[in-house]
């Protein structure tokens, strides 16, 4: 019965935090150049309506979303693992390059031209470690809650990353122009070079 309630609570938790972080930066990314117009406070205001209008919404459909529960599944659970894993490893490589306003898109919003291209540790392997890690988290936690409706967050999220990938390398190229695209010529976007 705990396993139940953990599973529902921890499926809640994505179903609020997955959607209105894919927004977040489907609003920044193709917005920035408007949202630069404001300051710092009011920009973050407008990106915040949204996100708190959809967790919002989530979180009143949660019964009818989580409909469809697959229930508990010991192999899922030890399987839901590797990719846990796996996006911690990733995470612990790149945490020690991005400061909490790079995380947050401060960068985007004032309109930086300044900083560094961040190429050295796993950056020199894989130029979007943060989403790829986020996509293994939230298989894992498909694979851990076993909702029907945490599959299909775990679908759409890879066509939304996709796109939430291309408006960011199409500003990081407008910041760091021939730097950037021979670093995008050196490492591969999600799939990693073993060396």
């Amino acid at each position: 019965m705990w396993l139940h309630v953990i599973r529902y609570y921890a499926a809640i938790l994505i179903l609020l935090g997955v959607p209105a972080g894919l927004l977040m930066w489907l609003v920044i990314h193709p917005f920035a150049k408007t949202l630069r117009q404001l300051s710092l406070g009011w920009a973050y205001l407008i990106v915040a309506v949204p996100l708190i209008l959809l967790a919002g919404t989530m979180l009143w459909l949660r019964d009818m979303i989580l409909a469809t529960d697959y229930g508990t599944n010991y192999l899922l659970i030890a399987l839901s693992l590797v990719p846990f894993v796996l996006a911690t490893a990733i995470y612990v490589r790149y945490r020690k390059y991005l400061t909490l306003q790079i995380q947050a898109g401060v960068p985007e919003l004032r309109g930086s031209r300044t900083g560094v291209l961040i190429t050295q540790g796993i950056y020199s392997r894989i130029r979007h470690p943060r989403y790829v890690e986020s996509i293994l988290w939230i298989l894992g936690y498909a694979l851990f809650t076993n909702y029907l409706a945490l599959y299909l967050v775990f679908l759409l999220t890879l066509p939304v990353i996709h796109t939430v990938v291309l408006f960011e390398e199409k500003e990081l190229k407008e910041r760091f122009g021939r730097d950037y695209e021979e670093y995008c010529r050196r490492v591969p976007r999600y799939i990693p070079q073993i060396t």
